[in-house]
């Protein structure tokens, strides 16, 4: 269940120094905003990475691996942004 998908961010995009801390938690709203409609799983929640700069504050959520997966499958509540082309 542990999203894990950063893509191995290592340095903030606003600072350019690499004091980050990492947790992973569900995105199924509980006391706030469902992150990610729509991406969870029958009696599982989707999950997300958190990666937050010790420095600045700066923060990044990521999808994990299988939510990303179930995007195109969820078009009620996921719409492709048109613009640059995909990536295969």
């Amino acid at each position: 269940m542990t999203a894990k998908s950063h893509r191995g961010v290592t340095v903030c995009p606003s600072r350019n120094r690499g004091n980050l801390f990492e947790t992973w938690t569900g995105a199924n709203g509980g006391y706030g905003p469902r992150l990610l409609p729509g991406l969870g799983r029958f009696m599982q929640a989707a999950s997300i990475t958190i990666v937050v700069c010790e420095d600045c504050g700066f923060m990044q959520f990521f999808a994990g691996d299988a939510e990303r997966k179930r995007l195109a499958e969820t078009p009620r509540h996921w719409k492709r942004v048109s613009g640059l082309p995909r990536k295969h």
